[in-house]
């Protein structure tokens, strides 16, 4: 961590940006995009209730948060898997899912890659 610590340092000081990760949805042929841990939404309070109510029924059906994927410098096993709990992915999702009619097809495209969690 100290090596990646050290290289973000680099490239912030050079001016070099590296694009958010994030995830896109279109409904209604409107597109929505939301990034790791969006609050930007205006359907915000909507979404994170279904983000809730989609973590609680995971947990119900044997669901446990894969901590490996959490590419940052955390300790706190609880605090990587609300990390991992408010992926762009998650995000547009419970919006595809408080959006659309049960049955909908919910098609989520990234612009970088794919959490495996």
């Amino acid at each position: 961590w100290e090596q990646v610590h050290k290289l973000r340092k680099t490239m912030w000081e050079r001016g070099t940006r590296k694009p958010p990760g994030c995830s896109s949805i279109e409904l209604d042929g409107v597109v929505h995009e939301f990034i790791v841990g969006d609050i930007t939404h205006s359907r915000k309070k909507e979404i994170y209730e279904m983000l809730d109510e989609m973590g609680k029924r995971l947990k119900l059906a044997g669901y446990e948060a894969d901590t490996k994927q959490v590419l940052l410098d955390i300790d706190e096993e609880e605090v990587k898997q609300n990390s991992l709990g408010h992926h762009s992915e998650k995000l547009a999702v419970a919006f595809g899912f408080i959006s659309s009619r049960p049955g909908t097809t919910i098609r989520v495209i990234k612009n970088l890659r794919v959490c495996s969690d």
